[in-house]
């Protein structure tokens, strides 16, 4: 289970903002703070449980399946879908997945991409690729690169 919670400024400071009380009138001060009135709300929640599990482990070699249900409360419930096949002692990975599965008009569908593990003696470097199939874009490429130490 995840909870995310953000501080939030409850001085009522950022809620002050300069107002015209005349603004058809010259000569008058169009800089006087006041208070914006504001209702009250119901911050919005994220619940979210998975599971995963290697289903393959012979030597040099895992298959890695995972689901994760996610239940946000300002939307509709979905579940995400992945696996990875991790080959050569987990130097070079194959990942793929459906994300927002179950979700009405959705604008995500699946992710294919993969990595490259490798060390050099006390530095580890990795490179990883990932396409995901996006409704309002031709594709989202991600490529990142990290050095370990």
């Amino acid at each position: 289970v995840e909870l995310e919670f953000f501080l939030i400024d409850d001085s009522g400071e950022g809620l002050r903002v300069p107002v015209d009380t005349a603004p058809d009138q010259e000569g008058n001060n169009n800089n006087i703070r006041s208070p914006l009135a504001t209702e009250a709300f119901a911050l919005p929640l994220n619940m979210r449980v998975g599971l995963a599990t290697e289903v393959y482990q012979p030597a040099e070699t895992r298959v890695t399946l995972a689901v994760d249900a996610v239940s946000p409360s300002a939307a509709g419930q979905y579940v995400n879908l992945g696996g990875e096949v991790a080959l050569r002692g987990g130097r070079v990975q194959v990942r793929g997945g459906y994300q927002e599965r179950f979700l009405d008009d959705s604008p995500r569908s699946f992710t294919l991409g993969g990595g490259l593990n490798y060390g050099f003696g006390s530095l580890d470097l990795t490179a990883d690729y990932a396409y995901e199939a996006f409704e309002f874009f031709d594709g989202v490429n991600r490529i990142s690169f990290a050095l370990g130490f």
